[in-house]
């Protein structure tokens, strides 16, 4: 976590508001916090029993002050000029919805991952159709008086592919999204991260997160990559969590309580 508000406190554009959320941590972690927020006053503290990243996420959007949010997890960290960067965009245009590149941080080497796309501004219908598949925050930047108006908040019952849910939600009051083909973030690949161990009670939920995205994506659904972000989802925790590494009893039972979900038939239909 400090080598991560490090990373923002430490960018090269100054005028931003920093939430920070501890989701009741057993570790030192609040004091780091707070040892931080007594030398910069554009830190916020959140402190508050554990209920998840979405119930985290949700606390920070209720009292957010600024026009856009960016959201980072604790294990990744910014590029010195991301938020420059973001702001170089936003002089001419307040745009809806930013998507950026990103670096993959493993074994003390990044990995520049760019986008399919070339930089520019385009319809939201227009971007479903020209990309493979849909990434996912937190190289994504919202406009807060968006999240505001149509009140959109992370699903708390969603354990697995909320930022999904959340976005095509969010897509819903959008027209257009601004592409950004420079890595604002490092994202920190760990095998021992809790998205790759498996846990059923959680990873069942990515059946509601993939209720949430046909439910709000009604306008997508037609388009290629649409399908194959969900199905992405669906696979990342199923055969990817449990069948190709899990050596579970129980394995084979939750695969089958996956695939035999009336969401995930049409899933695979589609």
């Amino acid at each position: 976590i400090h080598d991560c508000v490090l990373s923002i406190l430490n960018q090269t554009f100054t005028d931003y508001e920093l939430i920070l959320v501890n989701d009741g941590s057993s570790d030192n972690t609040l004091s780091i916090l707070r040892e931080i927020k007594t030398k910069d006053k554009r830190v916020v503290i959140i402190d508050q029993n554990n209920a998840g990243v979405s119930v985290a996420r949700n606390s920070a959007l209720a009292i957010a002050k600024g026009e856009y949010v960016y959201l980072l997890d604790g294990d990744d960290y910014l590029t010195i000029d991301a938020i420059f960067e973001i702001k170089q965009l936003l002089r001419c245009c307040n745009h809806d919805i930013i998507m950026s590149a990103y670096n993959i941080s493993k074994n003390n080497k990044e990995i520049f991952k760019p986008l399919p796309f070339s930089e520019g501004v385009y319809g939201i219908k227009d971007f479903w159709a020209n990309i493979s598949i849909f990434p996912t925050a937190p190289q994504l930047v919202y406009r807060m008086d968006v999240i505001r108006t149509q009140n959109i908040r992370f699903d708390s019952a969603i354990k697995c592919g909320e930022v999904y849910a959340f976005t095509i939600n969010y897509m819903k009051y959008i027209d257009k999204i601004c592409i950004l083909n420079k890595p604002t973030f490092n994202y920190f690949q760990r095998t021992d991260s809790a998205i790759h161990i498996p846990n059923f009670h959680n990873d069942i939920t990515v059946l509601k997160a993939l209720s949430s995205i046909y439910d709000n994506g009604v306008e997508f659904v037609g388009c290629r990559a649409f399908i194959i972000t969900a199905f992405k989802l669906m696979c990342g925790f199923s055969y990817t969590k449990y069948l190709k590494y899990s050596s579970d009893v129980n394995t084979v039972e939750y695969v089958e309580k996956i695939i035999s979900s009336d969401i995930v038939k049409r899933c695979i239909k589609d």
